[in-house]
């Protein structure tokens, strides 16, 4: 069986990529791949870690901060945008940062066509649809076709989550026993998490649709009816 390359970030919906990839192909033929974009802080790439080990995959760990100079966001560490608690589901945000899934992919398929693995996995899902357009369907799909043409192996990349809302990720994770408690989302890299910024909220309502008990924890005042996923 060919190796198979997975993004992990060290959040939940890479988690359970890389749970599910583990239970089809095996642990000794996945590579899970990190890379430091110059993002603010570097709590998930402990989590990266962290999770590598518990599944008995291998890491490769990458710097690839100067691709990102000269781009804007608020999740970068030279960017002096600020993360929106509030941010607009329909558009982009100030959490967007522009070219990212088009230079990890590219990256990832580049080692994967090396190591002889056919696919690259990666976490998008439904629910970043509306704001980030490299995560629709329609950039699966064409950014698939343009690295099948790219590359010697024609590696294919997967994502298996992109028609999934997150709710529907936490539910596939409990399944297979996904250790969320290892997992990093908070954008302020922040612990306990912060509660409020966009990942924060996503993936709060994630588990409170899904019915089941966030295990990290979060810091301020929370209502009652949500303390108990935030102890």
């Amino acid at each position: 069986m060919s190796k198979v390359l997975v993004l992990l970030s060290g959040g939940m919906d890479s988690a359970v990529v890389l749970g599910k990839v583990v239970n089809a192909y095996g642990a000794e033929n996945v590579v899970a791949l990190n890379m430091f974009y110059g993002q603010r802080h570097t709590r998930e790439i402990e989590c990266a870690k962290d999770i590598a080990k518990h599944y008995d995959v291998k890491l490769m760990e990458m710097d690839i901060s100067s691709a990102f100079a000269g781009i804007s966001s608020a999740l970068l560490s030279h960017s002096s945008i600020e993360i929106e608690d509030d941010q607009d589901k329909n558009k982009v945000g100030s959490t967007y940062v522009p070219g990212r899934n088009s230079i990890f992919l590219s990256i990832a398929a580049g080692i994967a066509d090396s190591i002889g693995a056919e696919f690259v996995y990666y976490g998008a899902h439904a629910d970043d649809h509306s704001g980030y357009p490299d995560c629709t369907t329609a950039f699966v799909e064409k950014m698939t076709e343009a690295l099948i043409e790219g590359t010697d192996n024609g590696v294919r990349i997967q994502a298996p989550f992109v028609k999934y809302h997150k709710s529907q990720i936490v539910k596939d994770g409990i399944a297979i026993g996904v250790p969320f408690e290892m997992t990093h989302s908070c954008y302020r890299g922040e612990y306990p998490a912060c509660g409020t910024c966009p990942t924060c909220q996503l993936r709060l309502e994630a588990f409170k649709e899904a019915g089941q008990i966030d295990p990290i924890n979060y810091k301020g005042d929370f209502d009652e009816e949500d303390s108990d996923s935030r102890d």
